[in-house]
């Protein structure tokens, strides 16, 4: 949590040079609630690491056009709903 929190400073400042690590976070986010993948230790009231999540998704907040309509920044030519479920195996 204590390099998320030094990340999260360093992305105020400079948001376009962290740009790239947004599917690290993503991955560790998906992880943690997804998998609920965390030592024993970190679990609180069974939830894997909340401090940890909050501070993955105030880094996610700096980064509002980063979501894509389809996986691997694809776009979708005729306008139909994107495939969820891509997104979720993505993150498993």
């Amino acid at each position: 949590t204590s390099t998320m929190s030094l990340l999260n400073g360093l992305a105020i400042q400079h948001s376009s040079d962290y740009e790239s690590l947004i599917p690290y976070v993503v991955h560790i986010l998906g992880m943690l609630v997804l998998k609920k993948a965390c030592a024993r230790e970190y679990l609180y009231y069974r939830t894997p690491s909340p401090w940890l999540q909050i501070k993955l998704l105030k880094f996610l907040q700096f980064f509002p056009n980063a979501i894509s309509t389809e996986p691997n920044g694809a776009k979708k030519k005729n306008g139909a709903a994107p495939n969820n479920k891509a997104y979720v195996s993505q993150l498993t």
